[in-house]
């Protein structure tokens, strides 16, 4: 009878050890990892930014994307420069297209605008539970924001508590800075004293910044291409104009040719979706000394070249017409710079 009982008690210890390890590598993911810590706290940041464009103005840009969209569009610049109330809800393109959509429709309201700047690799691969991606969610107290909104999770926390991956690396540097009392310059490259209060983000490390190649596809995956149509629904439904922007890049003038011509076959297929703003130079923009530590991520002097380009083809919602993008992902000159 005893035995018996051990046996029966031995399943719910080991139950009972399994939660206690996913407790403890949750809470670690989503209060110790010092990246999940640091977007936590820019996240707030741009949630206040984003609440007092909402008083203050009534009406609001909003601009979702990774980190293209972080270090490149500074919305204190498109408010004094131009009058236009954005707000920058860029984050990190890791975290995949599902999670930085669905963070962003919390701060819509009629009469809004979302520019939705999802950068190209992302909107090519398939949709997938990603670590990063299910950490930020449970940080933030959405562990939905990661599925597909048409999809209706059981138990969302457990599923992004499962996929949900710490690293020896993370492990290592956690030990050095908080067991070791060591200062936080190591934990996570970026810092919050290096963002604005617009959401704007920017970086002093500067690395050798490679071009981005052309090939990482000129297809929206199946996935994204129902994620920006039910977007778009779901803006029409609640009174918000959306639009798409291509965020920009690193590429030469003389071999930006190939680039631009993936980026139009691309814009070609989301401008059946949502319109495209007009933006002439199709994703690339020249000059190594205009990036940062990716070629993703603008220097202050890019950065507000963008800002007052986007700024202009908002106002005027300047987009692409029909064909225009075909011809030009057939080999067509693209407009001049």
């Amino acid at each position: 009878m005893r035995s018996k009982l051990l046996l029966l008690r031995f399943p719910l210890l080991l139950a009972a050890v399994a939660l206690i390890a996913l407790a403890g590598r949750s809470l670690f993911c989503t209060r110790l990892d010092p990246e999940i810590e640091f977007y936590t706290q820019f996240c707030k940041n741009k949630l206040a930014w984003s609440g007092k464009m909402t008083r203050e103005h009534g009406k609001k840009v909003v601009v979702i994307g990774g980190s293209s969209v972080a270090f490149s569009v500074i919305g204190t610049r498109m408010l004094e420069q131009h009058g236009l109330p954005a707000v920058n809800l860029g984050l990190e393109a890791p975290f995949g297209a599902t999670m930085l959509t669905h963070w962003a429709l919390g701060e819509l309201h009629p009469g809004d605008k979302l520019i939705v700047s999802l950068e190209p690799p992302v909107l090519t691969r398939p949709h997938e539970l990603v670590s990063s991606g299910c950490k930020i969610s449970n940080a933030l107290g959405h562990p939905e924001w990661v599925y597909q909104p048409w999809e209706v999770p059981t138990a969302p926390w457990l599923g992004t508590a499962l996929h949900s991956n710490i690293g020896w690396q993370r492990l290592v540097v956690v030990w050095k800075s908080y067991f070791r009392k060591k200062k936080n310059k190591t934990r996570w490259p970026y810092t919050l004293a290096e963002t604005d209060a617009s959401g704007w983000q920017t970086t002093d490390r500067r690395m050798e910044v490679p071009e981005l190649s052309p090939y990482y596809g000129t297809h929206l995956s199946t996935d994204n291409k129902k994620l920006l149509s039910w977007t778009r629904q779901w803006c029409e439904a609640h009174g918000v104009r959306v639009a798409y922007s291509l965020a920009w890049a690193y590429r030469e003038a003389n071999n930006a040719a190939e680039l631009q011509q993936a980026n139009a076959a691309l814009l070609a297929e989301i401008s059946q979706i949502l319109p495209v703003l007009k933006d002439p130079r199709l994703g690339t923009y020249p000059g190594r000394q205009n990036y940062l530590d990716t070629f993703y991520h603008l220097s202050r002097e890019a950065a507000e070249r963008r800002s007052d380009e986007l700024a202009r083809q908002i106002q005027a919602w300047d987009v692409w017409k029909p064909g225009e993008l075909e011809a030009l992902s057939n080999g067509r000159r693209a407009p001049a710079q």
